[in-house]
């Protein structure tokens, strides 16, 4: 399978959210809160021995978990920018990067 196709960070979706993994679905046939379905993993959340957040697209695959800087560069889809050495999240909040 091609893990590239594989959104980078933690969840099952690219930054602007309007574009989810490839290998992400719901079925509808199951109940909410169990119905996320990976095809990578070929598992859903009624599968799942421990409690699975595939459902509300949580990555549970762990491939390309890490976030590089440029990925978080600014554009008119992103939640996400680098601006002044401080991350900005759409919405107004503000931290800087050295903050511990």
């Amino acid at each position: 399978m091609d893990t590239s196709v594989i959104p980078k960070g933690i969840y099952c979706y690219f930054f602007n959210r309007n574009t989810p993994c490839p290998y992400w679905s719901l079925c509808m046939d199951k109940p909410y809160q169990e119905n996320g379905f990976c095809s990578y993993l070929n598992q859903g959340d009624w599968e799942r021995e421990f409690p699975s957040l595939l459902w509300d697209q949580v990555k549970e695959c762990g491939i390309n978990r890490d976030i590089d800087e440029e990925d978080l560069t600014e554009d008119t889809n992103s939640l996400i920018c680098i601006e002044d050495n401080k991350i900005h999240v759409k919405g107004g909040l503000k931290f800087n990067r050295n903050e511990k």
